[in-house]
């Protein structure tokens, strides 16, 4: 019989790098010295095999995302967050120079970071979770007092839902931080020092023009770019300014000083004009089948949850299947794919390829596909967005004599939509 003393080294880390986490790791590395000694020479090779398991992709990819970005971008995210709620701050604790800068790196301060940016993450899942709740009431709500046919949707978010969304909150806050300093002033931005780039950021200087990369956006599937979409819908009002990206240009609620680059990036606008090639569809009015889809990709997203991945489906068949979407996989009337000269996090010159928009890419006369003419005039008004958060008025009255049968009135100073939370759905009539 084979001792640990004849076992190899290579067998030995194997062994660690299946363990599925980070505390059998820890209680394996005390079995011996011999193992103890392995596990911390090995611990990077280890650490990275856990970390895939124990974390979501997206969350390595975002700790990569943020560790490989440049002074100007690093100073951007650091910016952005400092007008961030505190338990908003997605990536923050990826900014920490404790980090170790060689890609693909996963050690002990890298797995303290990971977990500290999953708890703000999880916290926004309920944050979204709870929202959810409340739109299945409304909607509920709403059938029995149109008699329409009553939604069958869980009466709150289960697994499979904030999986999708903790997904969502993640890859929202990779796509934030998809933006390269492009010119400062008229210059190459690759001089500009960091002091100076932070003193114009705190100026709120219009000197900067920075590209959006649309990239990371593009390879998403429907149903991904769709979920990040929706998270504006249940996140109305909080303080995170990457919530910009999720409404259309010229619709944001947040900015209060005109459109901001998050909202120029808007990735509803993006969805829009890249998924369908309009050359192949006509278009005959808002109950298009398409245009029907495209509005339950976002509209059904996490309250109506085997609706919304029937319309992602969906729509991922009209794109793939049936031909409706860009031969280039990509909208080359709105966008253009090119080798740009952007600084690495070491602060040299390297060249990247980029997916941006075109020169006056937005402008109206130029805009061709479905998605153009969807948005400018079925979406303008983002009905979606105002009537899932700021909840019907008669509904709103309806909780107010609801609580007052049920509860004799609201506590002083109370937060009337709070009491939301407490309306029982299988008991909603009318009072």
């Amino acid at each position: 019989m084979t001792s640990f003393t004849e076992i190899s080294s290579d067998i030995i880390i194997l062994i660690f790098a299946s363990l599925p986490t980070f505390s059998d790791y820890s209680n394996l590395s005390k079995t011996c010295k011999r193992f103890n000694e392995i596990a911390q020479e090995s611990a990077q090779t280890i650490f990275r095999s856990i970390a895939k398991k124990v974390f979501l992709p997206e969350a390595l990819h975002l700790l990569g995302t943020i560790r490989s970005a440049n002074s100007a971008q690093k100073a951007r995210l650091e910016h952005a967050l400092a007008k961030t709620e505190d338990n908003y701050r997605v990536g923050g604790a990826f900014l920490k120079d404790t980090l170790d800068m060689r890609e693909g790196w996963i050690g002990h301060a890298e797995v303290n970071a990971l977990r500290e940016d999953e708890k703000i993450v999880d916290a926004i899942v309920e944050d979204v979770a709870k929202m959810v709740k409340r739109v299945v009431k409304l909607e509920i709500w709403e059938a029995k007092q149109f008699m329409r046919p009553m939604p069958k949707v869980p009466k709150e978010a289960d697994e499979a839902v904030r999986a999708d969304i903790k997904k969502a909150v993640y890859n929202l806050a990779i796509l934030s931080a998809q933006f390269n300093l492009a010119r400062v002033d008229g210059h190459d931005a690759t001089r500009i020092t960091k002091e100076l780039l932070i003193k114009l950021l705190k100026e709120g200087s219009n000197k900067m023009a920075w590209d959006y990369d649309y990239s990371y956006a593009a390879s998403l599937s429907v149903r991904d770019l769709f979920a990040v979409i929706a998270l504006g819908r249940y996140l109305w009002g909080k303080k995170w300014p990457a919530l910009e990206m999720t409404v259309a240009p010229n619709s944001d609620p947040f900015a209060t000083n005109g459109m901001s680059d998050f909202n120029q990036a808007s990735l509803k606008r993006f969805a829009f004009v890249n998924l369908l090639d309009s050359s192949k569809i006509k278009v005959e009015g808002p109950e298009e089948p398409i245009l029907k889809t495209f509005d339950s990709c976002w509209c059904d997203a996490f309250w109506n949850h085997e609706k919304w991945v029937r319309s992602c489906a969906e729509m991922e068949r009209l794109r793939t299947v049936h031909g409706l979407g860009f031969e280039e996989n990509y909208n080359v009337t709105a966008f253009k794919r090119t080798k740009q000269k952007v600084l690495d996090c070491t602060g040299r010159s390297t060249s990247k390829e980029t997916m941006t928009a075109r020169e006056g890419a937005w402008e109206a006369e130029k805009l061709d596909t479905v998605g153009d003419i969807a948005l400018l005039h079925y979406f303008s008004r983002e009905n979606w967005l105002a009537d899932s958060i700021k909840l019907d008025s008669a509904f709103e009255e309806w909780v107010e004599r609801y609580v007052m049968h049920h509860m004799g009135g609201y506590p002083h100073d109370a937060d009337k939509e709070s009491f939301i939370d407490q309306v029982d759905m299988d008991d909603m009539t009318y009072y």
